[in-house]
């Protein structure tokens, strides 16, 4: 794991990563992992990465290839399956990449209720992108109710600081909103006070568009 954990941090990635990633991916050691949440997402977070890469050349270039062995690793980290780990975001980002949205079905059917950082080592970034690709693949089904729940779920998270996840996530609460109901919908009331005071600053192309 430290290895492969250095080869991520690399500029350059060889096909080897992809196959031994994978290999650990296929036979995935929740105990091992749990031990190095932190490090162990990160190998998955640029694997997935490269994947999406369009510069990827040769076998990698396919995003498809990483959804079963990111599949198994979801299936057996999270204790269940209401459980986010910092690999449904990734399997998301992979879905949407290769417009496979019913693959998706994977991680959306579960409603999340538990997040554990200490133990899994899910980072608010993970919920974050998890939240955001979601309402991507909703929007792409054309299920905008879904999309704005998602949606509104990401933006709610606590917060005292901004950043380019929130301000992408208001945008397509924005767009969302006026293609499901032809007018801008509030902002949930639990968002942050930052997130009411300041994310409009940020959008303010999309906050003309919706204004009358």
């Amino acid at each position: 794991i430290f290895l492969l954990f250095l080869k991520s941090t690399m500029p350059n990635i060889d096909l080897q990563f992809f196959k031994e990633v994978e290999i650990i991916l296929a036979h995935f050691d929740a105990d091992q992992a749990r031990i190095i949440p932190k490090k162990f997402a990160a190998i998955v977070h640029r694997y997935t990465a490269e994947l999406r890469d369009p510069k990827s050349k040769g076998i990698h270039a396919n995003p498809s290839r990483g959804l079963a062995p990111l599949q198994n690793a979801i299936a057996h980290f999270r204790s269940s399956q209401d459980e986010l780990t910092p690999f449904h975001a990734d399997y998301l980002s992979l879905c949407l990449k290769c417009c496979n949205f019913k693959a998706a079905d994977f991680v959306l059917r579960h409603k999340i209720f538990k997040v554990n950082p200490q133990q899994l080592g899910v980072q608010p970034r993970d919920y974050l992108l998890y939240y955001y690709y979601s309402a991507l693949v909703y929007t792409g089904r054309k299920d905008f109710n879904e999309a704005l729940y998602a949606l509104g779920i990401g933006l709610s998270l606590p917060t005292q600081s901004l950043n380019a996840i929130f301000v992408e996530m208001y945008k397509k609460y924005i767009l969302v909103g006026l293609i499901q109901f032809g007018k801008h919908q509030d902002l949930p009331k639990f968002c942050a006070p930052i997130i009411h005071k300041q994310i409009k600053l940020y959008c303010k192309e999309y906050v003309a568009f919706e204004t009358p």
